[in-house]
């Protein structure tokens, strides 16, 4: 009977590569295996090879499969369908979940010393950092399993690490460490005829030779690839390969090769939701037809890219914030497991001690001064533990509190989110369906454009704003400071806002004395004065007046913004830089923003130990000063300090 099983569980293994008409087949053989755990690893196999070609399909085969194991009692089964379910939702992009399913599985194959299995859930904890662009640290986790799963002799995981390390570098510009995995990975894969990796092994070193402007190899790498993928089915692989083919052609001017590449990408990335290939294919397409001097067609393709491109990244935005929440859960658990560990200790060290101290006091009846120093030992002690305990509470008491504190700003930020941004894309839609259905004038398309054009510079500034606050708010402020002449940087941002300026007549002037250098992040500080700058324009009257000037004084350098604008009044003043009084207000010509700008600018000023001040009337305008402080004289004695 259990040859048979055994032959069963191979005949399923050997259809995988047949053709549509046999894999209908595939459930109906299931059905008749007997459940245990040979047919548990046949739907394993049948997942593996599923993953990359219809996902829905895969992930309903891993649940039953999980069910499956979980009614046997299978710890190895149970933890191998789990990282399958994880890297399901990976490809879904449902990464917070990907990321608890991915642990869950994490630890349960290190209970059991499956190293094969803590290698693939490694690859899918290190691909959730590689999207939250946390690089290094994705290379950290894809070596652990490239390590594990070559000591475990899974060459296939193996190979995907190798792969992934090289993809990790292509993302840093690091372009000889991927070159060097990457073909580790390609001769690997070729030699075990691993078609799976081999594919994506093509994919990287396209991607490398495209870096490097050599377009004949990455031409050869990509279909190669295209022909890996083909034969093994794989769609995914497919569909990254085929827009990236079509983007070369594209640079190559070669607009007739990419369409057809295209057009393919884009049926896979709708057929089977592949999201974000499905967004680089679409903005591909559009300029191919840009590049055939079709317009029409390119502008059709462009907005269902725009579409596209805002809806995922405002899914990517509540992602992260889902997969740090997720993050800190994990580690607030942790941290109360580990203070339980250490009360149950305690208490248990009490009662030996209490338990001791009965056996010395009858062993030791007559020895009176001994008993008491024993009982005045273990009071003091007991005393000690339950400060400790207190103490302990004490710091769950404050983390549930920092939760919670971190639960209403989330919450705040997705009002905000929900309130501020759905009206400014409502109105982008409707201009969008104006122009697609409508038969405009030229003056009337001009008028239209102006429109569209001002609805989505409010979108990408509040998306742009909303992006570095999310990020400081996850990671914490990191300043990565370096000497810079702060006229330029002013310069820089005025000349952002001189058509929105001129629209209103409102007059600008960089007051900045040019010999001023600030030892700051530019990055950050440009950010601070592009909004503050932003805020004075929206304020500002018609043929109205801005002025940005710095001061040195002493060691420290006070920078102002000044318009003479509506102003505020003072309670608008006090609860300006508050998260939980967040506020916004529509500009003089009925400019809208999420008003986010301001917190962010204040947490990077200080982030470069500085602060920010303000003073306002109604009806006469405002001042912003930062003032940053230890800031050398000139670029010169900066040079000579340093030296």
């Amino acid at each position: 009977m259990r040859l048979k099983h055994h032959f069963l569980s191979f005949f399923i293994l050997v259809t995988l590569s047949w053709s549509a008409q046999a894999q209908l087949s595939y459930r109906d053989k299931l059905q008749r295996m007997p459940e245990d755990t040979l047919k548990v690893k046949a739907i394993r196999n049948l997942v593996d090879s599923l993953r990359d070609r219809s996902s829905r399909e895969a992930l309903q085969l891993a649940l039953e499969g999980k069910l499956l194991s979980e009614r046997l009692k299978y710890k190895k089964g149970i933890a191998r369908m789990l990282e399958s379910i994880a890297w399901m939702h990976y490809r879904n992009s449902d990464l917070s979940e990907a990321l608890r399913i991915a642990n869950e599985a994490l630890n349960m194959a290190k209970e059991i010393n499956d190293n094969s299995t803590i290698a693939s859930s490694l690859i899918s904890i290190a691909a959730i950092y590689f999207d939250q662009k946390q690089f290094e640290t994705a290379i950290v986790h894809f070596r652990e399993a490239g390590m594990l799963s070559q000591q475990a002799g899974d060459f296939k995981t193996y190979g995907r690490s190798l792969n992934n390390i090289g993809f990790s570098f292509i993302q840093l510009g690091k372009y000889d460490s991927a070159t060097y995995y990457s073909t580790l990975s390609y001769d690997l894969a070729k030699r075990a005829n691993e078609f799976y990796v081999l594919g994506f092994s093509c994919r990287n070193l396209g991607e490398i030779a495209v870096a490097q402007a050599n377009f004949t190899r990455a031409i050869i790498y990509y279909n190669e690839g295209i022909s890996l993928a083909d034969a093994s089915n794989n769609n995914y692989l497919k569909i990254s390969l085929l827009y990236r083919l079509g983007a070369v052609y594209n640079h190559l001017k070669n607009p007739d090769k990419a369409i057809p590449l295209l057009q393919k990408a884009v049926q896979i990335g709708k057929q089977y939701s592949y999201r974000d290939e499905l967004e680089s294919s679409l903005r591909q397409l559009a300029e191919s037809y840009i590049l055939l001097d079709d317009p029409l067609t390119a502008y059709a393709f462009q907005s269902e890219y725009i579409a596209l491109h805002d809806s995922l990244t405002n899914r990517r935005r509540i992602e992260q914030l889902s997969v740090a929440q997720a993050k800190f859960d994990s580690e607030l658990k942790q941290a109360q497991i580990e203070v339980l560990t250490r009360d149950a200790a305690l208490q248990q060290e009490s009662y030996n001690q209490q338990r001791l101290f009965t056996y010395l006091s009858i062993a030791c009846a007559v020895v009176f001064l001994i008993f008491m120093f024993v009982l005045w030992y273990n009071n003091r002690r007991i005393k000690g533990a339950k400060k400790v305990v207190e103490h302990r509470n004490a710091e769950i008491k404050k983390q549930t509190t920092l939760l919670r504190e971190s639960n209403a700003t989330k919450d705040k930020l997705f009002s905000i989110i929900s309130h501020d941004l759905r009206s400014p894309l409502g109105g982008l839609k409707g201009l969008m369906e104006l122009i697609s259905r409508e038969g405009l004038t030229h003056e009337e398309f001009i008028h239209v454009s102006k429109n569209l054009r001002k609805n989505i510079d409010s979108v990408y500034d509040d998306l742009d704003n909303l992006l570095h606050w999310a990020q400081a708010q996850l990671n914490g402020i990191k300043s990565n400071k370096g000497l810079f002449n702060l006229a330029e940087l002013v310069k820089d941002k005025i000349h952002l806002f001189e058509e929105v300026a001129r629209s209103k007549e409102v007059v600008i002037l960089n007051s900045v004395d040019e010999s001023i250098f600030l030892q700051a992040d530019i990055n950050q500080m440009g950010l601070v004065v592009r909004n503050l700058i932003a805020n004075a324009v929206k304020f500002s009257h018609i043929q109205g007046r801005i002025e940005v000037l710095a001061l040195r004084i002493g060691s420290n350098v006070e920078i102002s913004v000044i318009d003479k604008g509506v102003g505020m009044s003072a309670a608008e003043v006090d609860k300006l830089f508050q998260t939980e009084t967040h506020f916004t207000k529509r500009g003089t010509l009925n400019e809208k923003g999420m008003g986010l700008g301001l917190l962010l600018a204040k947490e990077f000023v200080e982030g470069n130990g500085g602060e920010i001040l303000v003073t306002s009337e109604l009806g006469k305008g405002t001042t912003f000063k930062i003032i940053l402080k230890n800031q050398k004289a000139s670029k010169e004695q900066a040079a000579l300090e340093i030296v």
